[in-house]
């Protein structure tokens, strides 16, 4: 889901890049 990452730039920020959609 990179646009739910793209549009949330916070949520993707405090998530651990290992887990990055």
């Amino acid at each position: 889901m990179h646009l739910f990452t793209r549009d949330v730039g916070e949520v993707d920020c405090a998530l651990p890049h290992s887990m990055e959609f």
